[in-house]
């Protein structure tokens, strides 16, 4: 139910830095669902995991660790509270 309503969020509203990740072979979600995030969202980044699964965050975690740290370490100290 809340897939099918995401294009009635306001993701244009949202201020916090944003980190979209999907697996381009995920069979679980749809990757236009996070390229719909990807694209509301201002200042967004967005990452395709080539070959990612929907559980590419743990099955790559080697390569996607380091993406998700990296994005955290480009956040302005206040950010982090």
């Amino acid at each position: 139910e809340q897939f099918a309503l995401i294009n009635g969020y306001p993701l244009e509203q949202i201020t916090a830095p944003t980190l979209v990740l999907h697996g381009d072979r995920d069979r679980d979600v749809s990757i236009k669902d996070a390229e719909l995030v990807a694209s509301k969202v201002p200042h967004a980044t967005f990452v395709i995991d080539k070959g990612g699964t929907h559980l590419f965050f743990f099955l790559h975690r080697k390569r996607i660790l380091p993406l998700i740290l990296a994005f955290l370490d480009r956040l302005p100290s206040e950010a982090m509270g």
